[in-house]
């Protein structure tokens, strides 16, 4: 089956980009992508717990020994087979261009937001208790300086997630409708 679409999840931690992907691979049978499984085994080599301070590491580590565009690539060959491809997440303006210029239909680029205490709150229920708010304003400091916030600047759909579970939901459907045109597979 030819891809039709990719989209690139951008936005901070917590903010519901997971429940986005989960969505689209229900309704859409959407392939996601994210860039943090890709290192998960690395983490199981180095016996690395899986913390974001131990992600960030090896990512980062990875990318000093081959690159980032080499990454790309190899999420991509991954993303071959599938109509509709949600890539989370895209942080930077690199993983956007390139990811923007290598798919043969559509890339559109969606920005998910949501309040600093709705997405503490959001890590607590999770069991992130170590994340304070603190903590996560400095991860979001550190994510725009890295390039998110231009990242950011040039979203093509903006989706606010400071409302509730079901709500946000709809919203996402809604605008899965409308990017991939409602070829839903439940439909």
């Amino acid at each position: 089956m030819p891809r039709s679409l990719v989209i690139g999840l951008s936005g901070f931690v917590a903010v519901g980009k997971t429940t986005f992907c989960r969505i689209a691979q229900d309704k859409y049978d959407a392939q996601v992508i994210e860039f943090r499984q890709f290192f998960q085994s690395e983490l199981e080599q180095r016996r690395l717990a899986p913390t974001r301070e131990n992600l960030d590491l090896v990512a980062n580590d990875w990318y000093a020994r081959f690159g980032r565009p080499r990454l790309f690539e190899l999420l991509w060959e991954r993303a071959r087979e599938r109509a509709l491809v949600v890539i989370d997440s895209i942080r930077t303006t690199a993983a956007a261009e390139w990811f923007s210029t290598r798919s043969s239909h559509s890339y559109t680029s969606v920005l998910i937001v949501a309040p600093l205490d709705e997405r503490v709150r959001r890590l607590r229920a999770r069991g992130a208790a170590e994340m304070s708010d603190l903590s996560i304003a400095g991860y979001d400091d550190m994510m725009r300086h890295g390039g998110l916030e231009s990242v950011a600047s040039g979203a093509q759909y903006v989706l606010d997630n400071g409302r509730s579970l079901v709500e946000y939901e709809v919203a996402v459907r809604a605008l899965l409708d409308i990017l991939c045109g409602h070829r839903s597979r439940h439909q």
